[in-house]
């Protein structure tokens, strides 16, 4: 069972959708404390009878995902068969310090402390890619999603925004199941 993480995820941040460098269609990722959920098992992930469909999961009372609203491109999620069996699930995005209101110094210092805040957690996260086309999925289910990864870049032209790009992984026991969102509306905090 995942642990629930000391160093909990606390803000969310997110990208005006209305003005987006580079145009194309939004990614949207969302984060959840794993111990967010209301017992803390898959069992908060409720699934369509026989299938890898999740219809619901259940929160604790309160809880909300968290919202990155991405950039084109930069969100992507590998999952690999591993010889025993089990699937790798990684998530990787990238937040740049224009995803972050306020000046530029403001941002940067936002995005240091979320960063932070993921980079120290020692309990693990669920995360929900919905992808270009609307179709959701779900990472992180059996086992939770832990940071693997972390770098920051500057860029190297006068243009290029500061970034950091985070790795979440988790080992599961089959790929990341679909979300019904026609069924289920995902709930981001305020």
């Amino acid at each position: 069972m995942p642990n629930c993480s000391t160093c909990t995820l606390t803000q969310g941040f997110q990208r005006d959708c209305e003005s987006k460098p580079g145009g194309g269609h939004k990614q949207r990722l969302y984060l959840l404390n794993f111990c967010d959920l209301a017992t803390g098992t898959e069992a908060d992930f409720v699934r369509a009878y026989g299938s890898n469909v999740v219809e619901d999961i259940t929160l604790a009372l309160g809880k909300c995902f968290y919202e990155i609203v991405a950039e084109k491109n930069l969100v992507n999620t590998t999952q690999t068969r591993n010889d025993n069996g089990s699937i790798s699930q990684v998530v990787n995005f990238t937040l740049t310090t224009r995803a972050l209101a306020g000046t530029k110094y403001e941002a940067a210092q936002a995005a240091n402390d979320i960063v932070d805040q993921l980079i120290k957690a020692d309990g693990e996260f669920v995360a929900i890619l919905v992808e270009r086309d609307g179709t959701a999925f779900v990472y992180g289910v059996q086992s939770g999603l832990e940071v693997t990864a972390s770098e920051r870049t500057t860029g190297s032209a006068q243009t290029d925004t500061p970034a950091f790009a985070i790795t979440l992984t988790a080992v599961d026991s089959s790929h990341a199941p679909a979300l019904d969102t026609t069924v289920y509306t995902i709930t981001p905090c305020a």
